[in-house]
């Protein structure tokens, strides 16, 4: 099986933004979400976000996953607002500085949109 990558660039007179993902078997993971530090909290990392959620969901999709520094408190609370769940840590996954990675992920059972509870 062939995984599929996408990617989305969020542009001003610049780049201001960009995400990559990746999927295989309609597991989808984002691989990386970068807003210029002198662009954030303007909306951008949270409209790339529900773009590509749309697209995953569009493409039957059933969960998404991706990891986030522990101390990046902003991206989680992004993340938790579009509806994802801590699932897991990996302890010192990231360097300079070390951090530990958690693994959040969101599933999109059919019938229901971005961010929303199954009943």
């Amino acid at each position: 099986i062939q995984p599929v990558s996408r990617s989305w660039l969020a542009l001003g007179e610049m780049p201001l933004g960009y995400l990559l993902m990746r999927e295989v078997q309609h597991e989808w993971e984002i691989i990386n979400l970068l807003v210029r530090s002198d662009c954030r909290k303007k909306g951008i990392g949270k409209a790339l976000m529900e773009v590509a959620l749309a697209a995953i969901k569009s493409a039957g999709g059933e969960c998404i996953f991706l990891e986030v520094r522990s101390q990046n408190v902003p991206a989680q609370s992004l993340y938790k607002s579009l509806g994802f769940e801590q699932c897991g840590k990996r302890k010192g996954y990231y360097l300079d500085p070390v951090d530990d990675a958690l693994i959040m992920r969101l599933d999109l059972p059919s019938g229901t949109g971005i961010g929303e509870k199954p009943e």
